[in-house]
């Protein structure tokens, strides 16, 4: 796509689905214990995800998500994007 100097917004959510349907196998986050690719990331959010739908949670409702920081931490970030 040319650059026509406009800037184009796409939201998190969006660009982590087309990473993940593009290169599932890239790199996504590492710390010094681990390493996930961006399937496997996708994998993990859409697990908690369905997990918190089954529990009654609904687009638009709020999660309150308390987690030591670390790698393990960005998981349930993107189920919050992931599931509106």
């Amino acid at each position: 796509m040319p650059d026509d100097g406009a800037t184009t917004t796409v939201p998190v959510p969006d660009q982590f689905a087309m990473r993940s349907a593009g290169t599932p196998a890239a790199l996504a986050v590492a710390d010094t214990r681990t390493a996930w690719n961006y399937g496997q990331l996708a994998r993990a959010a859409a697990e908690v995800a369905d997990r918190l739908v089954a529990a009654g949670l609904r687009p638009g409702e709020g999660a309150a998500v308390l987690l030591p920081v670390r790698q393990e931490s960005l998981n349930p970030a993107e189920v919050v994007t992931e599931q509106g």
